[in-house]
């Protein structure tokens, strides 16, 4: 995994506390991440699957696939859009 990838997942996975938190301020225990690493898919992807809990509930679901060299993400959520996550992907200095 290069330097950059791990910097993009890193990015996304702040964005997606930030959509979700808004102006709120969390303590530590107010959130989870459970994380899912080496699943495979029916297709035969490997999938790493990122499960945000917020205040006791699921609030979002982002699956990290890897295809060769190349990753995508998609976004589960009833709570927060992908256009809301992109805008805090976009605000995110690492």
């Amino acid at each position: 995994m290069t330097d950059r990838t791990l910097e993009t997942r890193n990015r996304i996975i702040e964005a997606t506390w930030r959509a979700i938190v808004k102006d709120d301020k969390p303590q530590p225990e107010d959130g989870e991440l459970i994380i899912q690493k080496n699943i495979r898919t029916e297709e035969g992807q490997e999938e790493t699957r990122y499960s945000f809990i917020y205040k006791g509930e699921f609030v979002a679901g982002i699956i990290e696939r890897q295809n060769y060299c190349d990753y995508s993400y998609f976004l589960t959520s009833d709570k927060i859009s992908v256009s809301e996550l992109m805008q805090e992907v976009a605000e995110v200095e690492i």
